[in-house]
């Protein structure tokens, strides 16, 4: 993205200070957009393992539970 933007000339295999400058504040916005995005992901990461985490001891409490309710019920057939 940044070549495109920036590249404006292919006279010569040097690229212009203006080039350099362009492609340097370019890169430095998608860096600062990069770090911003782990920075929240690192603080929301852990709140949706906790969640996931609850989901599957509860998925897996409803499973015990009607395992239980299944050998109650065979039970009572003998």
């Amino acid at each position: 993205m940044c070549f495109k933007k920036c590249a404006n000339t292919f006279l010569s295999r040097e690229i212009t200070s203006d080039e350099e400058l362009c492609i340097n504040n370019c890169v430095q916005k998608y860096i600062y957009t990069n770090h911003k995005m782990m920075e929240i992901f690192m603080e929301v990461q852990p709140r949706m393992v906790h969640k996931r985490i609850e989901e599957i001891n509860m998925a897996q409490t409803a499973a015990l539970e009607a395992q239980d309710q299944q050998v109650k019920v065979e039970e009572n057939l003998q």
